[in-house]
């Protein structure tokens, strides 16, 4: 069973590799070369469109971007009223006896 499973995979991977080499060398030069100028083509004028469209939609979202303005921190006011821990404590005790 084993033998027989081992030789049918050979066989497929015999007939895969067939047929791969089968298409990479079945057209003529001529063929050959206006694939490979088709597809420097296509691929050329994708990376060109990708480019143009990045460069324009950078330029668009700084545009629409509001320029962010610096503020500085305002300081908290706190109650400054004697001793800020004493009143602190007494403040939690005060809400326990209640």
């Amino acid at each position: 069973m084993k033998d027989k499973l081992i030789t049918q995979l050979r066989d497929m991977w015999g007939e895969l590799t067939y047929g791969i080499r089968w298409l990479c060398l079945c057209p003529s030069p001529g063929k050959r070369l206006v694939t490979v100028l088709v597809l420097v083509v296509v691929f050329g004028g994708a990376n060109i469109w990708f480019v143009a469209n990045s460069i324009y939609n950078m330029g668009k979202r700084d545009a629409e971007k509001k320029i962010l303005e610096l503020q500085h921190i305002e300081p908290v006011e706190l109650p400054v009223s004697g001793d800020s821990i004493q009143a602190i404590k007494n403040f939690k005790w005060e809400k326990i006896k209640n």
